[in-house]
């Protein structure tokens, strides 16, 4: 999770809005509701996440003084007029995530072994996303593909998700089955 407030947690006072609108696709990025934000100079730490309502729009977590600003100033995402409005906490449609467990054995634990294991990538092409800066281990980027990683932490590729090691146990042999939850 970014380092943005969840609307659950005690003491957050950022509350939810909606996008309504009627959208020809069901499957739409987050993208096309970011874009319209970005575009009326709203900082990206101003604005939460933001949760997909198929073709009815989305829900979103804003700082307080946001709310009224979005509400009379963004009319449309891309060519659909939409209609922006605060809603009371308990409409918030949270839907919990959507997880893969994976396990592997891996020689060492190497940022580029064990997310290639988890990610479901060739270890090459891992090498490549954290020399480019893709990855972030605990939400620090990582250049060095030799960084050497350990239960509990996060890994985050730009474009691919995220996962977790939940453990690391070391087999008779010195390998290590490490456990994973992939966030999908």
């Amino acid at each position: 999770m970014s380092g943005i407030p969840s609307p659950t947690q005690k003491g957050s006072h950022w509350p939810p809005f909606r996008f309504k609108a009627t959208f020809s696709s069901t499957r739409l990025p987050t993208a096309i509701f970011w874009e319209p934000c970005w575009e009326s100079g709203i900082a990206r730490e101003k604005v939460g996440d933001i949760l997909l309502l198929g073709d009815s729009g989305a829900q979103a977590i804003v700082v307080p003084e946001m709310v009224d600003y979005l509400a009379l100033n963004l009319t449309q995402v891309r060519t659909v007029p939409v209609k922006v409005g605060r809603i009371p906490l308990s409409q918030l449609n949270i839907q919990p995530p959507r997880v893969k467990s994976i396990t592997s054995m891996e020689a060492s634990l190497r940022l580029d072994a064990v997310a290639s294991a988890g990610f479901g990538i060739s270890r090459s092409k891992m090498v490549e996303e954290i020399q480019r800066g893709e990855v972030r281990v605990n939400w620090k980027p990582i250049t060095q593909a030799s960084y050497t990683v350990g239960p509990q932490d996060w890994i985050a590729i730009r474009g691919r998700g995220r996962l977790q090691i939940e453990e690391v146990a070391e087999t008779k042999k010195g390998r290590f089955r490490v456990q994973m939850r992939r966030y999908l």
